[in-house]
């Protein structure tokens, strides 16, 4: 695009404020049918209620017989008059912004305020206390209440609500508030890794599950009391708390983020979302239910203070900001200077500033599909990528001709990477990884087998066609290419490639790097077609995408010897990392300006990746120290992209392709999304606001599709990593067009 519709980069911020940001006018105007009758899916929020921990707790603590308090100074420094009124934070807490944006009151008091009037208790309270978890022992370590404990006053409260409305009323208040719940940190920092007990019981897997299913029966103990809107916050990036930081005794003065502990939180989050998606398709049909994604935000952040006005983000701004905490950080605790330009307000809290942040780039974020009363999309926010929704929703807005108003033509599209970007380069080499024969090309056109890896088309094929290029985006070193051809683009990509130059040599074909020089010569062929000035201009408006990182952490890390010699598996992802950014050095200095990359797939749901496994090979499960390796490569990657987009290629359109989070869903919850043909995906339907059917559904020619046991090698992976590719791809074209 010339211009957006709003702001921020697609690849800098989560894509549900892209969908806020372009359709808040529509979206969320007042939460009030009344007021705004013209738009009339708005129900009225009458309530906000919350539970957990510290991050939510307005002040419980007071009245709790245990050392974790925050009502002195130089707590609530920010707050109006100077208050420290409990909150552990110098102001506000995230929740309370949420009460003032739904227009439902300024500030969320807490349940055990003696002097709580009984009418606010209509408009919602904090049930959260600090020091609490999902984890009985967690609460129980610091004495104070549990998660599932915070039930209790529910109850109680909704017996006293009963007494002032009555029990119709009540009910209703129920179904139409909003119910959030943040908690988990402690569970995971204090009471896993911390403390001994939980560590002799528990793997980290084990122990997530266990998390899960403790907030599971809380979840449904709420919905029995007659919640119907529910909010759950992900765990942050723990690794990168100060207290964390200063607890790794091995760089505890190095003041870096803890990768691995990064790793478990993106772990858990990610099973955190799978099982709230479950529970609405099969347990709690009528509730809403919405995940927020602290995470990524409250990163974004962390790695990149200056985009936010930031300047400290690895010590609180209490004391030395290393250690304290609470009682810790007091009267005569020094302060920093100004309190504005830290991320954290001591050791393990955000400032006020930062909650605002997270709250406008998060909780805010989650609201929208708890406050429609019918969807425009056959799927509910909460259930499918928001990716897939903002195509199926923007689509006709969002890259409708790409050659006309805010668009700039696509004149071409360039492709670099491995095989699953590889229309059949690999037939010209000498190299025994090829797929120009059956049954490869069982679903393509005439059943070719044309070197695709694949049993029909790529992705990059579905964009060329959705783009109004061509059809098919050729291999460069197809023989019989038609010099015209190349104005429109070409791949130049190689099964078995990667950024890592052994993982090419292994296999005897072309590595990501090596793939420049085949552009080169591309490029000084289309000088020779239409000048350099032509050539210059088809290089900066066209699409360039790179697909490659799988084979390297696969093959080259995980089953061969050689990089695990050399490499920790944080260095190797660093060096691949190095590789990646020299390349795209380059592609730039060539004139590319419109470029995209793909994150690594959850590389431990690959089938051959199962198989590898030997001590669950014949159990065809998810291998989860493969997907946190993913994870966590795919955001350093990302991080990296925006900080070279922001000081090194300023005027670049760079985006990054998150194929992790909706690859997984598919993979988990393959019923949700049914089958589709190909047929299918190059007419997409789009939804209308009552259908209910999903857009892609097989039903007449169901038989005539190879299914997930008649496909060979990786066939299953290649299809729904294609198929999610394509889908992916329509939203991320947006951010480089």
């Amino acid at each position: 695009m010339e211009r957006r519709c709003f702001p921020f980069s697609l690849a800098g911020l989560p894509l549900f404020l892209i969908l806020t940001a372009c359709q808040l006018q529509n979206f969320v105007p007042g939460f009030a049918v009344g007021e705004h009758p013209s738009h009339g899916v708005h129900r009225r929020v009458p309530a906000l209620f919350v539970f957990g921990d510290s991050t939510v707790d307005p002040g419980n603590n007071n009245y709790w017989l245990t050392p974790l308090k925050g009502n002195f100074p130089p707590y609530g420094l920010s707050f109006p008059g100077h208050i420290a009124t409990g909150r552990f934070c110098d102001g506000r807490l995230a929740t309370d912004f949420m009460a003032s944006y739904l227009g439902i009151k300024e500030l969320v008091p807490p349940y055990l305020d003696p002097k709580l009037d009984e009418q606010e208790l209509l408009s919602g309270v904090s049930f959260a206390f600090a020091g609490s978890g999902y984890d009985p022992m967690t609460a129980h370590n610091i004495g104070v209440v549990s998660v599932l404990q915070q039930l209790d006053y529910m109850r109680e409260y909704l017996v006293r609500m009963e007494k002032l409305v009555g029990k119709a009323r009540a009910a209703k208040i129920m179904e139409d508030s909003i119910f959030t719940v943040s908690a988990g940190t402690n569970d995971f920092v204090i009471t896993y890794y911390l403390l001994p007990f939980r560590k002799q019981t528990f793997t980290p897997e084990e122990y997530q599950q266990f998390i899960l299913d403790q907030l599971r029966t809380f979840l449904k103990g709420l919905y029995a009391l007659g919640a119907r809107r529910f909010a759950f916050a992900g765990l942050p990036p723990m690794g990168c708390l100060p207290l964390v930081m200063t607890t790794d005794l091995g760089d505890a003065f190095i003041r870096r983020c803890i990768d691995n502990l990064n790793m478990v939180a993106v772990s858990y989050n990610s099973k955190l979302q799978n099982m709230l998606n479950e529970m609405k398709e099969k347990e709690l049909k009528d509730a809403k239910i919405a995940y927020a994604d602290i995470y990524t935000a409250t990163l974004d952040i962390i790695k990149h203070p200056n985009k936010y006005g930031f300047e400290v983000t690895n010590r609180g701004c209490c004391g030395t900001g290393f250690l304290e905490l609470s009682f810790f950080c007091n009267h005569a605790s020094p302060l920093c200077h100004d309190v504005s330009s830290y991320v954290f307000w001591d050791s393990i809290h955000p400032t006020q500033r930062t909650y605002s942040f997270i709250f406008n780039t998060s909780l805010e974020l989650a609201l929208p599909p708890l406050l429609m009363e019918r969807s425009c999309s056959p799927f509910s926010l909460a259930n499918v990528p928001l990716l897939f929704l903002l195509t199926l929703c923007q689509h006709h807005k969002l890259v409708s001709s790409f050659a006309v108003g805010n668009h700039r033509p696509v004149p071409a599209i360039f492709v670099f990477g491995d095989s699953t970007v590889d229309p059949g380069n690999n037939n010209y080499l000498p190299t025994p990884v090829k797929g120009n024969f059956p049954p490869y090309g069982f679903s393509f056109p005439d059943h070719i087998a044309t070197g695709r890896l694949s049993d029909g088309k790529l992705a990059t094929d579905f964009i060329a066609s959705y783009l109004g290029i061509k059809e098919l985006v050729p291999p460069y070193l197809d023989p019989t290419l038609d010099e015209r051809e190349l104005l429109t683009g070409v791949s130049f990509a190689f099964a078995g490639s990667g950024y890592d130059p052994l993982t090419a040599d292994n296999i005897g074909v072309v590595s990501v790097l090596e793939q420049l020089d085949y552009m080169k010569e591309c490029l000084a062929r289309m000088e020779k077609l239409v000048g350099k000035a032509g050539a210059a201009k088809i290089m900066e408006d066209s699409i360039f995408t790179v697909s490659a990182g799988t084979n390297d952490f696969v093959i080259t890390y995980h089953l061969l010897p050689f990089r695990k010699k050399t490499f920790t598996l944080e260095e190797y992802q660093q060096f691949i990392l190095h590789q990646l950014q020299f390349f795209l050095k380059e592609l730039y200095q060539l004139g590319a300006r419109r470029i995209a990359f793909a994150g690594l797939p959850p590389l431990g749901c690959l089938p051959v990746v199962m198989t590898t496994d030997f001590g669950d090979a014949f159990i065809r499960r998810c291998i989860d120290s493969m997907n946190m390796a993913a994870a966590s490569y795919n955001s350093k990657l990302r991080d990296m992209l925006n900080e070279m987009k922001e000081e090194e290629l300023k005027d670049a359109k760079i985006a990054y392709l998150d194929i992790y989070t909706p690859t997984l869903d598919i993979v988990e919850n393959p019923n949700k999304y049914d089958v589709f043909t190909l047929s299918e995906l190059m007419e997409p339907h789009f939804p209308k606001c009552k259908k209910t059917n999903p857009p892609f559904r097989i039903v007449e020619n169901r038989q005539k599709e190879p299914t997930a046991h008649a496909n060979i090698g990786l066939g299953f992976w290649l299809r729904l990593y294609i198929r999610m590719m394509f889908i992916m791809d329509l939203n991320l074209i947006g951010s480089v067009i």
